[in-house]
């Protein structure tokens, strides 16, 4: 399938296109340009599909990279060269960091093109070394993958407070982002975190998996699992990380703003289209929230004070793409806890495979009410 020489490479790949106007995936051969030079190809070997890549397909965003992939392990082929943390290193297992800390529209899968394919040609004019991380020694590759969401989680639960100053955490939505966000505060000390999700089959399946105490779960059409609103007494949370899919967000903001305690931080890991408000807090443009963070820039972060219709103060935050630090602590919990991120991935697919398995999923979430957990990861790499 490949032939390589000295310096010079020319390869016959695999990778997963997304047809204009969106809709399924194909998989398509392609070839590298004959002339490359091999030290600048990469090879994934493992991409988590994120919700951001299930909306794409949807239709829900504007996205207009073809080839998807962001949440990545990669192997680098030996050169010696600067990493992410600014320390020569040879090739080897690196995480890919999607959005670059100088220009936070400029996003792998998103604006540039994605990891979903065997090999990966980088452009010189993109300064990559600064957006790849090494993984850990004895990290496995396919855990490796989940280090990017929850290194997300990271940075939006250090946003939301310091250490001891979160004591209650709301985290709406059940889907892989939500319940990594859940996991992470549990083991980052929040005292009570509770979960709560439209599909009772998504709260099923976090409590099943030790994601959740079955006390602090919450689904407002099961009657094994209570509102969110019924499981506070006089208070409501002091902070609420919002992990719903597009489709979702207006609905699930008005949601967490009317349960969250006065003064309570919200953060939006889910994004909004520019210009967009909704009535509970009209004076506050959201897709701006998360601009104001990037790349863990500020270090102390970015709030927005808003007021509810009302009176109610609550506060919003959000950041888009992750640091080097970040991604460490990501990782650090990952060699800790291995057994637990584990479970969050559920489907692993061959390439082939992946087209038909990234639609199901696709089709189950037109259904927020009943969709069931899935954590989908392709494996690219040689089996």
């Amino acid at each position: 399938m490949a032939s390589e020489g000295p310096g010079v490479m020319r390869r016959r790949a695999r990778r997963l296109v997304m047809p204009p106007g969106r809709g399924a995936l194909t998989c398509e051969a392609f070839d590298l340009p004959p002339h490359v030079d091999a030290h600048r190809v990469v090879r994934p070997l493992f991409v988590g599909i994120c919700g951001t890549d299930l909306d794409i397909l949807a239709g829900g965003r504007d996205d207009t990279a073809r080839i998807l992939g962001h949440e990545a392990v990669v192997h680098v082929p030996e050169r010696r060269q600067r990493n992410a943390a600014g320390e020569e290193a040879h090739g080897g297992l690196y995480l890919v960091n999607p959005v670059d800390p100088h220009d936070q529209d400029r996003i792998v899968g998103h604006s540039e093109e994605g990891m979903l394919q065997e090999a990966v040609c980088l452009s010189e004019a993109t300064s990559w070394a600064a957006r790849l991380i090494p993984v850990r020694a004895g990290l496995a590759p396919l855990l490796a993958v989940v280090s990017e969401p929850l290194a997300v989680a990271v940075y939006s639960l250090g946003l939301l407070g310091a250490p001891g100053t979160v004591t209650r955490l709301l985290v709406v939505g059940a889907g892989p982002m939500g319940v990594v966000t859940a996991v992470a505060a549990r083991l980052l000390g929040v005292p009570e975190v509770t979960l709560v999700d439209g599909s009772e089959r998504r709260v099923q399946s976090a409590v099943d998996n030790g994601f959740v105490e079955e006390g602090l779960a919450s689904c407002p059409s099961s009657r094994r699992f209570p509102a969110a609103a019924a499981l506070y007494g006089g208070s409501g949370p002091d902070a609420v990380a919002l992990c719903v899919g597009r489709g979702q967000r207006r609905e699930a903001l008005g949601q967490a703003i009317a349960v969250a305690a006065a003064g309570a931080c919200i953060d939006l890991t889910t994004g909004f289209r520019p210009g967009e408000k909704i009535s509970e807090i009209p004076d506050v443009e959201l897709n701006l929230i998360r601009r104001r963070n990037v790349c863990g820039s500020p270090r102390s972060g970015r709030r927005v004070e808003a007021r509810t219709r009302e009176g109610k103060i609550i506060h919003l935050t959000g950041h888009r793409g992750t640091s080097p630090e970040h991604m460490s602590r990501a990782m650090d919990m990952l060699l800790r806890h291995p057994d637990v991120f584990r479970r969050v991935i559920t489907d692993v697919v061959s390439v082939e495979d992946a087209p038909r398995a990234v639609s199901d999923i696709v089709l189950q979430r037109r259904d927020p009410n009943t969709a069931p957990y899935r954590k989908l990861v392709v494996s690219l790499g040689p089996s």
